[in-house]
């Protein structure tokens, strides 16, 4: 079996790993060609190919290159790999790979997921942060694998047989130029045969071990990411939904129908201080609607309050659960009847309200399980950021109906008020979150007109 490899490779930063790369290929059985697509001439050995030239330029292009490879040679191998050059692709992946594409019908793709690993040896899933996720009812069983589908497709890795290839290019989707959407530039190019082409790419989760790629620099597990254990915990609850007919469905629908992925909801929020302290001193007992993981009401708990989480779906749950939180059922309806009975001082919605169909029906109906004087707080995103509307292309007073269009409203400040008002909520606070921007000028224009600047719009409300 013949297989072409092509690596971006970009200047010389990161030229260990490249380097580490071309080891693992060189000792595999696999009869492999190895093409590396680079800005400049490279000295790499006789064995590898060094194909050098940007699409148009701009050197996040790079990895746009492998396409017209491929398609040159689109006739002469097997297998038709692509990574970016810190991505490790071991023997073990690709054979895996091999056993699965047997059972699975022409519009899957076996894909991966990328881990890093710190200095004791713990891995995290890396692929795992900010609105990607899981997604409820996606799991299907092909011969002895199961898979399911996770809502980010990039891997920085992936592979083709020859017939996917052919299917990819004959969709019109594959041989494109240089673009970017849901993903910059870079993912995309490593995307494109799952998003463009007609297939899907899906996670063999009954076989996880063999489909984790190691992301060599190990630089963002501090930032981002999951522990392994906590990535087992997530796929076996997935696999309890796909059994329960009613938890199947989210919370709200979490992929929005424009291509900013930023205005999709969190599920890996960090606790947004801003939030925090508009909760008054002393509360007792918080209701948290949407949450995600559990981050922000981890904070609460330690701080002495009881809380109960509405979940976004039902596997972000388990990590809501392994952070101390009780959480009831993902349906909203469904889980104000479980708390029939009991009365919460504060409730809080953290970028929830924008996903809800009508928000002021949900206010309405969370005053029913509050104490007398409790509070509701919670952020919308601040559209007008860095003329966010604009760049978007979106123009409110044009689009009758935001929320049938994109499944998100558009919200203000006005807007906010009016859900309130109209839910029998007394304002008591609406203004805009903190900026969080690092330079100075930008602080400065934070103070002296934060609505261009502030990520969110916070809110506070009196029962």
């Amino acid at each position: 079996m013949r297989a072409l490899v092509a690596i971006a490779n970009f200047g010389t930063k990161n030229r260990r790993f490249l380097d580490r790369l071309l080891r693992e290929y060189r000792s595999m059985d696999l009869d492999t060609d190895v093409v590396v697509l680079s800005d400049r001439p490279k000295e790499l050995g006789d064995d590898a190919e060094v194909r050098v030239g940007l699409p148009d330029g701009d050197p996040w292009t790079l990895p746009f290159a492998h396409k017209s490879l491929f398609e040159e040679r689109k006739n002469d191998y097997d297998l038709y790999i692509y990574s970016e050059d810190d991505t490790l692709l071991t023997e073990r992946s690709i054979e895996a790979f091999l056993r699965i594409t047997e059972v699975l019908p022409e519009d899957r793709i076996a894909g991966f997921l990328r881990y890093e690993q710190d200095p004791h040896g713990n891995r995290f899933c890396t692929s795992v942060h900010s609105h990607f996720h899981w997604v409820p009812g996606s799991t299907e069983r092909f011969g002895d694998y199961t898979t399911a589908y996770f809502t980010n497709e990039h891997a920085a890795c992936f592979i083709l047989t020859r017939d996917q290839l052919r299917r990819a290019i004959d969709s019109g989707g594959f041989l494109t130029g240089p673009h970017q959407g849901a993903y910059d530039l870079a993912c995309t190019a490593a995307t494109d045969p799952y998003t463009r082409c007609g297939m899907r790419k899906v996670i063999p989760v009954s076989h996880l071990e063999d489909f984790m790629l190691h992301h060599l620099p190990d630089r963002y597990h501090q930032r981002i990411g999951i522990g392994m254990g906590e990535l087992h915990r997530q796929i076996e609850a997935l696999g309890k939904i796909d059994g329960m007919q009613r938890n199947r469905k989210a919370l709200f629908p979490s992929v929005k129908e424009f291509w900013r992925p930023s205005f999709n909801k969190s599920y890996y929020e960090k606790p947004d201080q801003d939030l925090l302290d508009s909760i008054p001193q002393g509360v007792e007992s918080i209701l948290s609607v949407g949450c995600g993981w559990g981050e922000l009401e981890n904070r609460l708990i330690s701080d002495g309050a009881r809380v109960v989480g509405i979940p976004v779906d039902g596997v972000i749950a388990e990590s809501a659960r392994m952070r101390g939180l009780e959480v009831v059922e993902p349906d909203f309806n469904a889980g104000l009847a479980a708390l029939s009975g009991r009365h919460f001082d504060c409730v809080v919605l953290s970028n929830i309200l924008q996903h809800v169909e009508h928000p002021e029906q949900w206010l309405r109906a969370l005053r029913e399980i509050v104490c007398p004087g409790a509070v509701v707080v919670g952020t919308v995103p601040n559209l007008k950021r860095h003329g966010t509307k604009k760049r978007m292309g979106i123009s409110p007073k044009k689009i009758a109906d935001p929320y049938r269009k994109f499944k998100m409203h558009l919200p203000s400040r006005g807007t906010v008020r009016q859900w309130l008002t109209e839910s029998g909520w007394r304002v008591d606070y609406l203004g805009y979150g903190t900026t969080e921007e690092s330079s100075a000028p930008r602080q400065i224009a934070g103070n002296v007109v934060p609505e261009l600047v502030a990520r969110s719009i916070l809110f506070r409300g009196l029962q």
